[in-house]
């Protein structure tokens, strides 16, 4: 990090405070500073308190935007609002989470300690860690913290602050390493106003396209190739195929008689040795008579 091209952005850009923010957040309730945090995120400030002023107009309270579908979310934000529909998501998410959790829409109080407040921020389903629950534990809870997105990683490495290469998380632990506890707030805002300068070129979110399949190229008759006599066995010849074996009748179940048919003529019987006329014939003459 170059510690002097970052007090030369800080000092480019310095923050001025709203004076004109909401109750809720002046008083720095934490689920209040959750959803605006939520808002901010890779946002800018006007865009986040009027997108907060409308979420507290259309609803009661925290529960109701909980219970709110995602898509009135979205078109609560408005159509040129970044990352509309990953917003709505996350927001419900970790409002669901803490509703699972106390049973209500709240955060615990700040006596539970830094060290369970941070873990417990952290684990919120669908937080965003580098900002969103830095930016909380800091504003709310006085624990030590830079939030850092990736408009904030944007400014700081066209600054010369950072290498290209350093990632969001990797530039939030070393600012809270390098800034001091009671300076992390001010650097806080002073790094927004130098973010809010940026113009949000970002359209509303939307899934990915699913990519136009490829057509399928039809076959070349030319280049076809042919098949393998190994693979393709030659046809069985009609002489050399066998008749298919006819199913054994039931048990119990007689066959069908086939259809009468013209019996064959019995077999001419055979002549007899000792000259004896056979039954039903006239006897013959010995051989050797008179005739």
């Amino acid at each position: 990090m170059n510690a002097p091209k970052l007090a030369a952005l800080l000092k480019k850009h310095p923050s001025a405070v709203s004076a004109t923010l909401p109750e809720s957040l002046a008083t720095r309730d934490p689920i209040a500073v959750l959803v605006y945090s939520f808002l901010l995120w890779e946002a800018n400030t006007p865009m986040a308190l009027e997108a907060f002023e409308r979420f507290t107009a259309m609803t009661v309270d925290m529960n109701d935007l909980r219970v709110s579908l995602p898509a009135d979310i979205v078109a609560t934000l408005g159509p040129r609002y970044p990352l509309a529909e990953e917003r709505a998501l996350r927001l419900k998410a970790t409002l669901n989470d803490i509703f699972r959790r106390e049973h209500a829409v709240r955060l615990p109080p700040a006596a539970a300690g830094k060290r369970d407040i941070r873990a417990y921020v952290e684990s919120l389903e669908g937080i965003v860690a580098p900002f969103v629950a830095t930016r909380v534990m800091l504003l709310c809870y006085g624990v030590h913290g830079v939030p850092v997105d990736e408009r904030t990683r944007e400014v700081l490495i066209e600054a010369g602050v950072f290498e290209p290469k350093a990632d969001q998380q990797e530039i939030s632990n070393v600012l809270s390493r390098h800034v001091k506890a009671e300076q992390s707030e001010q650097t806080h805002l002073d790094l927004q106003a130098c973010v809010d300068q940026l113009p949000v070129a970002k359209p509303v979110s939307k899934p990915d396209p699913k990519p136009d399949p490829k057509p399928v190229p039809k076959p070349d008759p030319k280049s076809a190739a042919k098949p393998d006599p190994k693979l393709d066995p030659k046809p069985v010849p009609k002489s050399a195929a066998k008749p298919a074996a006819k199913p054994a009748p039931a048990a119990g179940v007689k066959p069908i008689a086939k259809s009468a048919k013209a019996e064959p003529a019995p077999a001419a019987a055979k002549p007899n040795p000792r000259g004896t006329a056979a039954k039903g014939e006239p006897a013959k003459k010995a051989r050797g008579g008179k005739g």
